[in-house]
C-alpha cells in the first residue's frame, strides 16, 4: 500500500513524458510535399498554409532591398516578390524537399528548402532566367542566370548587391554587380 503513491506518480509522470515527446516530435516533423496555394512573403520564399518554404538553390533580393537601374533607386525586392505573385497567381504550387534529409530539412530560420513548380515549371530557374534571383551554388540555375545577365533582364539591367551581402551588411555598397558595374556576366556569377 504504501508503494502506492510511488507507482501512481512514475506512471504519471511517464505519462506526461511520452505525451511531450510525442508532441515535440509532431511541432518538427516536416513533410516532403507540399501542395497548395502559395503565398509570396518575399523573392525566394513562399508559405503553403504556416508552413513556410525557402526556394532551394537561388537567391533573391531581400523586400526592402534597393537596387539601381539607369541611376535611379528602386525596391527590387519588392519588385521580384511581384512578379513571383503574378506568375504563381491562383494556381496550385507544389513543394518539394530538394535533398530529403531531415538534418539539412530546415535553414537557420525555420524554412523547409524546397523545390518548388507551378504548372510545371521549377521557380527557381523562372527567377533566375528572368533575373530576377542569383543561383546560391555555382553549378544550380547558373546557365539561366547567366542568359539572363547577358540579355540585360531583370536586376542585371542595374545593379544590385548580392542579397547574401546585403543581409550581412544592409546596404548597397558592397559586393556589387550588374551590367552598370561594367563587370562582365561570367565574372559576376563566379563571385556567388
Amino acid at each position: 500500500m504504501r508503494n502506492l503513491p510511488v507507482v501512481f506518480w512514475a506512471a504519471t509522470i511517464a505519462v506526461g513524458f511520452s505525451i511531450a515527446l510525442a508532441s515535440a516530435a509532431a511541432a518538427t516533423e516536416r513533410r516532403a510535399t507540399y501542395v497548395g496555394r502559395a503565398r509570396v512573403v518575399d523573392g525566394d520564399t513562399l508559405a503553403i498554409g504556416n508552413d513556410r518554404l525557402r526556394l532551394w538553390g537561388v537567391d533573391a533580393p531581400e523586400i526592402r532591398q534597393q537596387c539601381l537601374r539607369n541611376g535611379q533607386a528602386f525596391l527590387c525586392g519588392e519588385h521580384v516578390a511581384e512578379a513571383l505573385r503574378t506568375y504563381i497567381g491562383r494556381d496550385q504550387v507544389r513543394c518539394d524537399y530538394r535533398d530529403w534529409n531531415p538534418a539539412r530539412a530546415l535553414n537557420h530560420e525555420d524554412r523547409a528548402v524546397v523545390r518548388c513548380t507551378v504548372r510545371g515549371v521549377d521557380l527557381a530557374d523562372w527567377l533566375t532566367s528572368r533575373g530576377l534571383a542569383v543561383p546560391f551554388f555555382v553549378g544550380n540555375y547558373r546557365s539561366s542566370a547567366m542568359r539572363a545577365c547577358e540579355a540585360r533582364l531583370g536586376l542585371w539591367a542595374g545593379s544590385f548587391a548580392r542579397p547574401s551581402a546585403y543581409r550581412r551588411q544592409g546596404d548597397f555598397t558592397s559586393d556589387v554587380m550588374g551590367v552598370e558595374t561594367r563587370r562582365p556576366c561570367g565574372r559576376s556569377l563566379n563571385r556567388l
